[in-house]
């Protein structure tokens, strides 16, 4: 069932589950954004934003360094850092932002595609000095993606999840009259399906 997929996902703390067959051949694969849109679909009970929300919010300043912006990615073990001017979400910051400033341009003209999407896919930024050099002069606004989708607090989870379905991402700021407040993901709507 869904509720099995998502506890096997909040247990593993992994983002899909193979499905195989009871005579052992692959059925498939489920995957979070599979479970946000089935939320979507079949949630009857309303649920607000703010019960499932992550209130503590890993948050930086335009100005910060992306040294800074790495070393919170990793130490806090996140994907997506905000970016906020005077607590008002203006930003956000995935570690595939780091891609261009890790793979320079020439490379991805001659690599093995298999190898670059392996490169793309690692979960946590790594740079060579010669790639920090690079990078040291660049500050989070240089590569944030500027004026983030957001939900409020108040609004219901199945209008997170259609947001995160039709623009294809995976974590919203969420705001209490333009404020920050917290951060909604799809782990946080797997979460909320796998304790239903």
């Amino acid at each position: 069932t869904i509720y099995d997929c998502a506890k096997l996902m909040r247990r593993h703390r992994i983002s899909s589950v193979i499905v195989i067959n009871k005579d052992g051949t692959l059925s498939g694969l489920v995957t979070k954004t599979d479970l946000v849109s089935v939320f979507l679909t079949q949630s009857t009970t309303p649920l607000k934003v703010a019960s499932i929300m992550t209130k503590n919010v890993i948050t930086a300043d335009p100005g910060d360094s992306l040294l800074l912006i790495e070393s919170l990615l990793i130490n806090h073990r996140i994907s997506r850092v905000v970016i906020q001017r005077h607590r008002k979400p203006v930003g956000i910051i995935t570690y595939r932002d780091f891609m261009p400033a890790k793979i320079p341009h020439w490379i991805a003209e001659f690599a093995d595609p298999k190898e670059l999407e392996e490169y793309r896919r690692r979960s946590v930024p790594e740079f060579s000095a010669n790639q920090l050099n690079y990078l040291l002069p660049f500050k989070a606004v240089d590569i944030m993606a500027p004026n983030p989708i957001t939900v409020d607090a108040d609004d219901d989870v199945g209008l997170a999840a259609m947001l995160m379905i039709r623009n294809n991402i995976s974590g919203l700021p969420v705001a209490r009259k333009g404020l920050l407040v917290g951060i909604i993901t799809k782990s946080d709507i797997v979460k909320a399906i796998a304790e239903k």
